[in-house]
């Protein structure tokens, strides 16, 4: 008798254990399943705000300046995420190539009050569904801006 009892003492210990040991597993599954779900909405709200410094200049009825251009391309640069800010040049055979401004100063040189065929130039357009996202990430891969004639010299 006294085996017996010994016996169903162990054999509950075990359910007991094995019970403690499902619960943990499920636990750790459930909170796993939130983490993930976090980190999916952060690295969602991530990429819009990323996002969302290129869409407030996808308005074609705004013009900005090459200042601004700069900055676009300055900040693509900065955040290393492989964003390409072109614009469409204006004059010259090529006039439908487009160009990725590298070189800022020279941009900003040749773009500040630059007079061309008697108008002056300093103002941008962002080109009608002119704006691209990689397949791959979400984000904005490339965008296009056009030269705008400020006014009649």
């Amino acid at each position: 008798m006294e085996n017996a009892s010994k016996a169903l003492i162990i054999s509950g210990s075990v359910l007991l254990a094995i019970m403690i040991v499902s619960m943990g597993v499920r636990l750790k599954a459930s909170f796993q399943n939130t983490a993930d779900a976090y980190l999916q909405n952060l690295d969602t709200n991530n990429i819009k705000k990323y996002n969302s410094y290129f869409e407030v200049y996808a308005d074609p009825t705004k013009t900005i300046t090459a200042q601004e251009i700069v900055t676009l391309v300055e900040f693509a640069k900065k955040t290393g995420m492989g964003t390409e800010v072109y614009v469409k040049e204006r004059t010259g055979p090529h006039r439908d190539k487009v160009k990725y401004p590298m070189d800022t100063n020279g941009f900003l040189q040749s773009n500040i009050l630059h007079e061309d065929e008697n108008k002056i130039y300093n103002s941008f357009k962002y080109d009608n569904n002119s704006i691209e996202y990689s397949d791959s990430s979400g984000l904005v891969s490339k965008i296009y801006f056009s030269y705008v004639a400020e006014k009649n010299k």
